[in-house]
């Protein structure tokens, strides 16, 4: 969305967060061109972007639930942030897509992971991916917490009741 594009950009300038960023979901559907979180990062960042599907914004092909390919690449690429950012509630086995986040981040405890969704947005599958799930800041919390992610960060926009968004944030173990 607009609003988590300025916010990631604000954040990754603020916060001086460097890459190499690895982005899960990162298929650019067409007329999204302006989503590209590419940009949201200074020019040169190293940048890797993997999905499920083939096509614009995907530079490799992976599966969030094949976690032996996703271990290998971030043994590969060692991302210091990681973003999923409107991906989980297109993946049917959310708890296992949860744990194979929390394993990223409990692999290198420096980094950044960055997860957001939607608690209150209409259906928006597509014939290439389905639409499962929405999210609650309390359910997002425990997931987090359950996939090994302690202490995260959880963020609603813009309504605390019924936010549209929900993200949550996990900052390097060593940054208060």
């Amino acid at each position: 969305t607009p609003h988590m594009m300025d916010f990631v950009r604000s954040a990754v300038w603020y916060c001086n967060i460097p890459g190499p960023v690895l982005e899960i979901g990162s298929y650019i559907e067409t007329g999204q061109d302006h989503l590209d979180f590419r940009r949201a990062f200074p020019p040169g960042t190293p940048y890797l972007g993997v999905d499920l599907l083939e096509g614009p914004g995907v530079n490799r092909q992976v599966n969030l639930l094949d976690p032996p390919a996703i271990n290998a690449l971030v043994k590969e690429w060692k991302p210091n942030i990681t973003l999923c950012l409107y991906v989980v509630e297109h993946v049917w086995e959310i708890q296992k897509a949860f744990a194979t986040l929390g394993n990223i981040w409990q692999s290198n405890k420096e980094s950044w992971l960055w997860i957001a969704t939607h608690q209150n947005q209409p259906f928006h599958g597509t014939q290439h991916y389905g639409d499962y799930w929405r999210v609650t800041a309390s359910a997002m919390s425990r997931l987090m917490r359950e996939a090994g992610v302690d202490d995260p960060k959880i963020f609603v926009l813009s309504d605390t009741s019924n936010p549209n968004d929900i993200l949550a944030i996990r900052q390097p173990l060593s940054m208060s």
